[in-house]
């Protein structure tokens, strides 16, 4: 429950979702910060059990998975009796930003911080999956995350959303939050995610660079220099830290014949079935 005297309504032009994050972050005093999307909704007894699961187990972080709805779906809340609870290191939840489950361990919300985490760290302004940029950051260092294996954060898919509309800002700006992540674990010699970011890098620049092209095919409009410097991007990532690098043999060659023939790379990519 949420009493009034501990509320605060905060007015200012819409400048977008980062905007209002920040805003947020400033000016709150407590001691913990969860973030919920204007569309969205969550379970009643979400905060309850973020917060009791953080507080008896001495936890740096909790969360949980969330569950996407449509537009014009209700959602039928269920009383949660019991919940499945998972302990790992935040270095395990950026690792599975890369599983079929990216999306509980990618997404701000749904999450319960301490405050202190977002002391120095704040959303990128005018940029699309501001997410991708930020909550690795936050995870990384932690020792203890609760993972709540129950849906109770529930996303609104809104066909004229970001994250729903395919335009080439939402990859570019993707490619460039994976490139600060790499950076990021280049400077905490983390080899092993390096790699894995990596490969999530090639398959976001392969898609930018093809969304590209196959859009000149049928409209003429895009700028072509945009796929080269993407190109050049990828070839300067690759020969300055792919080369020390633990990242399989396969998939440094896979890298180069990107750089030699993106229409064969393609090709080869759709038969071994990874070019979606």
């Amino acid at each position: 429950e949420i009493r009034a005297e501990d509320s605060e309504k905060l007015y200012q032009e819409n400048g977008g979702l980062s905007v209002a994050r920040n805003t947020g972050i400033d000016v709150s005093t407590g001691e913990y910060l969860l973030f919920v999307d204007a569309d969205d909704i969550i379970h009643y007894d979400m905060v309850y059990f973020l917060h009791s699961s953080l507080i008896e187990t001495m936890a740096d972080l909790s969360f949980c998975r969330y569950q996407i709805f449509s537009i014009d779906e209700e959602i039928k809340m269920r009383n949660i009796e019991e919940y499945r609870a998972e302990y790992i290191t935040g270095r395990e939840a950026v690792m599975r930003m890369y599983s079929e489950d990216c999306a509980d361990y990618v997404i701000t919300c749904g999450k319960l911080y301490k405050r202190t985490y977002f002391n120095k760290l704040r959303f990128p302004v005018g940029k699309r999956h501001e997410d991708e940029f930020v909550t690795y950051q936050v995870l990384y260092y932690l020792k203890k995350c609760v993972f709540i294996d129950t849906a109770m954060y529930y996303y609104r898919m809104n066909k004229n959303s970001i994250t729903h509309c395919i335009e080439l800002k939402n990859y570019l700006d993707t490619i460039e939050a994976l490139e600060d992540r790499l950076d990021f674990l280049s400077r905490c010699k983390d080899n092993e995610l390096y790699d894995m970011t990596l490969k999530a890098f090639e398959l976001y620049l392969i898609r930018a660079i093809n969304y590209i092209f196959n859009y000149n095919i049928r409209h003429k409009e895009l700028d072509l220099d945009i796929a080269g410097s993407l190109k050049e991007k990828f070839r300067n990532r690759l020969e300055n830290e792919v080369r020390i690098s633990n990242i399989d043999k396969l998939s440094k060659i896979r890298f180069k014949l990107f750089l030699i023939n993106r229409r064969f790379y393609c090709v080869l990519m759709e038969i071994l079935g990874l070019g979606k």
